[in-house]
């Protein structure tokens, strides 16, 4: 049996007794009326017990605020896709978000053991004519984060990579948590006026150690800054 509801009608399915399912030509599985649920209530329909009529009733009931529901998250989708931010702003709040993004991470930084792990590197690729789509970048031997310029539209939008040895070694528990910390960000009132935010996490491990220990190699540039993570 089987019940689907708008605020004002029910649709009742049920299963034909099998001496009549011969006569419904393939369409012998369930049978399917449209009743208004004040009609159900005066007029029970065959077949169902009277305590099951009263769950079928609330069933619907919730199937309709359910429905409501969706109405208005679409509704309120709708005003947020109405209000998108034009290229500009809407490349200031993405570049803004990273530098949130990356304040989270160097915290969490904080906490590991050895200098090599609360190491990081900033870079600041407008400066580094070989990087036309990189704007900036932070990385350090557990994850990679990056602000760049889209291949197709040249809009703004955040890349993290997560760093597989690492992943290996110590787990996902701070991997985890940057995730978490990312989330929160997001859903501050400032970032959330863009509805698709450009935020795009890579969850294939790189291989990136080799990259972070030349970088931390070749020192400080005039686009690249080491720092380390103190609490």
């Amino acid at each position: 049996m089987d019940i689907k509801s708008t605020s004002k009608l029910v649709l009742f399915s049920f299963v034909a007794p099998r001496k009549n399912r011969g006569k419904l030509r393939g369409i012998d599985k369930k049978i399917c009326v449209f009743f208004t649920q004040g009609y159900l209530r005066k007029h029970p329909p065959p077949l169902i017990r009277s305590e099951k009529l009263s769950l079928i009733l609330k069933r619907a009931d919730f199937q309709s605020s359910l429905l409501n529901q969706i109405k208005n998250m679409k509704t309120l989708k709708q005003e947020n896709s109405a209000q998108t931010l034009n290229p500009s702003d809407a490349d200031e709040l993405v570049e803004r978000t990273y530098e949130l993004i990356v304040a989270k991470a160097i915290n969490l930084l904080k906490d590991q053991s050895t200098t090599e792990f609360k190491s990081y590197c900033t870079m600041d690729h407008s400066k580094n004519e070989l990087n036309s789509n990189l704007i900036k970048e932070f990385l350090c031997y557990f994850w990679n984060i990056t602000l760049s310029k889209d291949i197709n539209n040249g809009s703004y939008c955040i890349d993290l990579d997560f760093g597989k040895e690492p992943l290996i070694k110590f787990g996902n528990c701070l991997a985890n948590s940057l995730v978490q910390e990312i989330f929160r960000v997001l859903h501050a009132k400032e970032q959330s006026a863009q509805p698709e935010f450009p935020l795009f996490i890579n969850f294939v491990p790189i291989e990136h150690l080799t990259y972070w220990y030349r970088t931390i190699a070749q020192g400080e540039t005039e686009y690249v800054s080491i720092f380390t993570s103190e609490g």
